[in-house]
């Protein structure tokens, strides 16, 4: 997707997206959030993901990360929501032996929520605005 997404006023929206970010955030410290690339990293960073992130295109092949991976209990799987990011998503679970499915209803989630207006990662904050007050908005 090039530029910004504008999304109005979509106050419910936004809360669930936070509510999903919060517990990306969460799990973050709990074990490694994969995505695609650098851009998508800044972006959760700047959105308050401060645990492990951990970016495929690094010069490494999916096998190699695959296996660094797998020191992990388990993993967030947080790819774009592309054809690039599916079939990124299909190939590197092909390798991946650690616990990648219990977490994948986050994906699954947020693709739902911002259906096809917003297919990167990178782009979650545009349809965010600030966040709520409320910590259990």
């Amino acid at each position: 997707m090039t530029g910004a997404f504008d999304p109005g006023p979509q106050p419910e929206l936004q809360r669930e997206l936070w509510r999903l970010v919060r517990e990306i955030a969460r799990l973050s410290e709990l074990c490694p959030v994969v995505v695609e690339g650098r851009r998508d990293l800044q972006t959760l960073r700047r959105l308050g993901v401060q645990g492990q992130i951990v970016t495929l295109h690094r010069g490494k092949g999916l096998y190699e990360v695959a296996a660094e991976l797998d020191r992990a209990e388990a993993v967030v799987l947080l790819l774009d929501w592309d054809a690039r990011g599916e079939q990124l998503l299909k190939s590197l679970t092909r390798y991946l032996e650690t616990d990648w499915e219990s977490h994948l209803w986050l994906r699954r989630r947020l693709r739902e929520l911002v259906g096809d207006t917003l297919v990167e990662v990178e782009h979650l904050d545009t349809l965010l605005g600030e966040a709520p007050q409320d910590e259990d908005a």
